[in-house]
């Protein structure tokens, strides 16, 4: 499942549910969660989570893996990269 279009500063609050803990976690662009692994998003997330005061399930590592690979294809293909 594709998370975002192909825009390169896209505003992400509109694209995934996930979009407040990406917010809360300095994710704002698919730039953005493209310049990061997944080890290092998880562990942003789950400092946002915990800033957030929410218990909500994170993504894994092989959904953020995906996530990440998903974007950077996008960004290569729109020239972005």
């Amino acid at each position: 499942m594709a998370l975002f279009p192909d825009w390169r500063t896209m505003n992400l609050e509109r694209l995934t549910s996930d979009a407040e803990l990406l917010a809360a976690a300095g994710i704002h662009t698919l730039r953005a969660l493209c310049a990061h692994d997944a080890h290092q998003l998880r562990a942003k997330l789950e400092l946002a989570n915990l800033h957030l005061g929410q218990r909500v399930t994170l993504p894994t590592l092989a959904e953020l893996r995906s996530w990440i690979e998903d974007g950077r294809m996008r960004l290569f293909r729109s020239g972005g990269f």
